[in-house]
C-alpha cells in the first residue's frame, strides 16, 4: 500500500477518544473491530457493492458506495497503525510510557495506576 498520505487533518469532536486506555485495551478493541470489519467484508460478498450507498460517518452529507468505503477502511488502518508506531517510537521523549503501569484505563496515560 505505501508509506500514508503525510499532511493532518483535524478529526471532529465525536471521533476524538473520551478516555485513553491501556495499550493492550486498545490492541484488543482494534483486534475485534478488525474481525468485525472483514465479517462486514465476507457478508457483503456478492451484493453490487458499487450501487449500496453509505453516508460518511464524518460528515453525512458526503455518501459513496461500499465499494469505495471497503477501500478506503483499510487505508485508514494503515494509518493508525502507522500512527501508534511513530507513538511508540517516540516513547518517554514524548511523554507517552511503554509500561502499562503508566495507564490508569480511564483518562491519563501518565498517571500511575491506582495500587
Amino acid at each position: 500500500m505505501g508509506p500514508p498520505v503525510r499532511f493532518r487533518i483535524k478529526t471532529i469532536a465525536r471521533f476524538l477518544p473520551a478516555s485513553l486506555a491501556a495499550p493492550e485495551l486498545l490492541v484488543q478493541e482494534f483486534d475485534r473491530l478488525q474481525a468485525a470489519q472483514l465479517d462486514c467484508l465476507a457478508q457483503a460478498d456478492g451484493l453490487p457493492l458499487s450501487q449500496v450507498r453509505v453516508t460518511s460517518p464524518f460528515n453525512a452529507r458526503v455518501p459513496y458506495n461500499l465499494y469505495a468505503c471497503f477501500t478506503i477502511l483499510p487505508r485508514y488502518q494503515q494509518r493508525h497503525l502507522w500512527q501508534a508506531e511513530r507513538v511508540w517510537a517516540a516513547g518517554p521523549s514524548r511523554g507517552f510510557s511503554r509500561d502499562p503501569r503508566a495507564h490508569d484505563g480511564v483518562n491519563n496515560p501518565h498517571r500511575p495506576a491506582p495500587v
